[in-house]
């Protein structure tokens, strides 16, 4: 069973990746190319590590999804305040309008 983990790219982008093993084929891949047995673990180890690495970083835990799920409820809660706000000043402004208009037809 091959597992796959969770990762939210720095441009917001969910990204799938595999988990990182050392194989015996990528080792026999490396042999066969010409390599001796200590340079094919060597080089497999360090791309390993390399690719660990950069992937370490994009990768999300339960914690940092978590927390990105608590910052988006405040925006929309912060964004649904200041909807109620534009819609109470929208108002008074249509109000007003309204009340001009009829001024200028009645008066």
């Amino acid at each position: 069973m091959v597992g796959f983990f969770i990762s939210i790219s720095r441009k917001g982008f969910i990204i799938w990746a595999p988990p990182l093993r050392l194989t015996r084929t990528h080792i026999s891949r490396l042999k066969s190319a010409g390599f001796d047995d200590a340079q094919a673990e060597a080089l497999s180890e360090a791309q390993k590590e390399s690719l660990t690495e950069i992937l370490e970083d994009r990768i999300s835990t339960r914690q940092d999804l978590k927390e990105l799920e608590f910052s988006l409820k405040n925006d929309i809660s912060r964004l649904d305040g200041e909807l109620k706000v534009i819609k109470w000043m929208m108002g008074f402004v249509l109000a007003g309008i309204a009340a001009l208009v009829l001024k200028s037809f009645f008066v």
